[in-house]
């Protein structure tokens, strides 16, 4: 399988969502939604402290009060640090925080909390520092 992130953002979100009489939660341009509630999303760029993906997440809910559309997630590594960052209306904005809490040439798994502004293009249903679903970047292995 090519090179990729996975990342269910927080699973309880998304239950939530998927509970409400009108709410959607969708994957395109690339990424995948998986049955368990996962997102993959396809890599376009990786360094060995930058990885950006393709693919598009929405969540819609509450007649159009929860409206999130984000696309382009970038991961940036600075020691054993990590921001997520998305794209959202043009503007990038930096959704979690988190520390490497295992990395091999394979595979580098990221723990995540949401940062102010990943509580707002959440809804404020989170408080800045909420523990977030683990974050994985699967890599090409070079043997």
């Amino acid at each position: 399988m090519s090179e990729h992130f996975v990342w269910g953002i927080k699973d309880s979100f998304l239950q939530y969502v998927n509970a409400l009489p009108d709410g959607s939660i969708t994957a395109s341009n690339g990424a995948i939604l998986t049955p368990k509630n996962v997102f993959h999303f396809p890599l376009t760029t990786s360094t060995s402290d930058k990885f950006e993906s393709s693919g598009e997440i929405s969540i819609h809910g509450h007649h159009g009060m929860l409206d999130v559309t984000f696309h382009h997630l970038t991961v940036t590594l600075e020691q054993d640090k990590a921001v997520i960052s998305v794209q959202v209306k043009g503007r990038s904005m930096k959704i979690a925080r988190g520390h490497v809490i295992h990395h091999t040439p394979e595979e580098i798994v990221i723990s995540t909390q949401v940062t102010t502004m990943g509580s707002e293009l959440l809804g404020g249903v989170y408080q800045a520092g909420t523990d977030m679903d683990p974050l994985t970047i699967h890599l090409n292995s070079e043997g």
